[in-house]
């Protein structure tokens, strides 16, 4: 409480209001608790300021990270299990997307859904073990 109480504070003094995602939930492997989107709502709640999101499903972190992975476009794909942050984030860049169903999202989204993946898999190892069948392949 005391952090949420100072954060309030110095919102509301001036300080400028930064999150990192709108995740409300985050998958552990007790169960969903609490993510950064809930403890955005407690302050957005209590300051009536919206924050600046400068992770996904915003460009500018999933920029900083194509950048930095020094990779082509065309070979680069946005892995995540939500839709509404890590499918969103990478259809906002353009980049392919992969939906995981083995954290947040559980199932895969029926046609005409709003923010579709690329591609959908049950986990990343059915992702891995699909790309390493495909990889021998071609070898």
């Amino acid at each position: 409480y005391a952090r949420l109480r100072d954060a309030t504070l110095a919102i509301r003094a001036g300080a400028a209001f930064v999150a990192t995602n709108p995740d409300r939930t985050l998958p552990t492997e007790v169960g969903q608790v609490p993510g950064a989107g809930a403890i955005v709502a407690a302050l957005v709640a209590a300051t009536d300021v919206t924050p600046k999101i400068i992770g996904k499903p915003e460009p500018p972190m999933l920029e900083m990270a194509l950048a930095r992975l020094g990779q082509p476009r065309e070979r680069t794909a946005v892995l995540g299990d939500r839709l509404e942050t890590d499918i969103l984030g990478g259809r906002r860049l353009g980049l392919p997307t992969i939906l995981v169903l083995s954290g947040v999202t559980h199932e895969a989204p029926g046609p005409g859904c709003e923010v579709c993946p690329t591609w959908v898999y049950d986990s990343v190892r059915e992702l891995l073990l699909e790309w390493r069948a495909e990889m021998v392949e071609i070898a």
